[in-house]
């Protein structure tokens, strides 16, 4: 049974450090944010994320499920690193056959939405798919924290 005790507590403490007074959090769009991420009560789910400065992209592996549960779902998303949040555009890829290149891949649009960091380790994905499907993520790094700089 999955415990969601700690998934308020994580709200409550983001929106605390987001309104304290004179706090800045800036986080510059940088390849320490690269890797892997995830939501501890959604098991099995989480994005690989690769920031590109040289090239001003975003780009993510969302290793989700269908909205009714019945399959696994992968999505993918770019964005211009313009600002945060950064708006992304979701695909999701079908028609392939694992390690083979026939049938090609397709790669259907899906939704929008964005993602912002909070820190180098706290983000929150934002989604708008298709048939009114929208919500958020509260993202958190599986792996330790390398080279990702935080402040001014």
């Amino acid at each position: 049974m999955r415990q969601r005790a700690a998934r308020p507590l994580l709200h409550i403490a983001l929106i605390m450090l987001l309104a304290a007074p004179g706090l800045s959090l800036a986080i510059t769009l940088q390849t320490g944010l690269n890797g892997p991420w995830y939501e501890p009560q959604t098991d099995g789910q989480g994005i690989i994320l690769h920031v590109i400065p040289e090239a001003n992209q975003i780009f993510m592996v969302w290793f989700t499920y269908s909205p009714d549960g019945s399959q696994q779902m992968w999505l993918t998303a770019s964005g211009t690193l313009d600002q945060q949040p950064v708006s992304l555009t979701f695909t999701q890829p079908g028609g392939g056959q694992f390690n083979a290149t026939l049938p090609a891949v397709t790669q259907a649009a899906w939704g929008s939405g964005a993602i912002e960091f909070a820190s180098c380790q706290l983000a929150e994905l934002t989604y708008n798919g298709p048939d009114g499907l929208s919500g958020s993520v509260q993202l958190q790094r599986l792996t330790p924290v390398i080279d990702c700089q935080e402040g001014d």
